[in-house]
């Protein structure tokens, strides 16, 4: 058996792995998806909520996120931009896990400009 001594001075090489490019799309339609877990049926409810009541909650833009921290952005008809990050069943453990989720965002934010 090697010693740790010997595996820290070893040259490891690791298998490519393949991570989806970051993607932002624009919501122009209601999402349609059925037959799905609870937890993304609801993500698609809120999604869904937020474009039918858009105009009188003063939203301009949806925008859903793939492959990033987050699940989506709103721009306001001020133009501020807010961040969305939705949860089916909220508790402490998921509390924790948003406010990571948005930290990593907001410190990577660049991928997606």
């Amino acid at each position: 058996m090697q010693t740790i001594f010997d595996l820290i001075g070893k040259n490891i090489i690791t298998e490519p792995y393949s991570k989806k490019s970051p993607k932002r799309e624009e919501i122009l339609t209601y999402i349609m998806e059925e037959g799905r877990k609870p937890d993304m049926q609801y993500e698609y409810e809120v999604f869904n909520f937020l474009f039918k009541n858009k105009i009188s909650l003063g939203i301009q833009r949806i925008f859903r996120f793939e492959s990033l921290y987050v699940d989506g952005q709103i721009e306001l008809d001020n133009g501020n931009l807010y961040i969305i990050e939705i949860k089916y069943r909220m508790n402490w453990m998921k509390a924790c896990q948003s406010g990571w989720q948005i930290s990593k965002y907001l410190e990577n934010e660049k991928t997606i400009s």
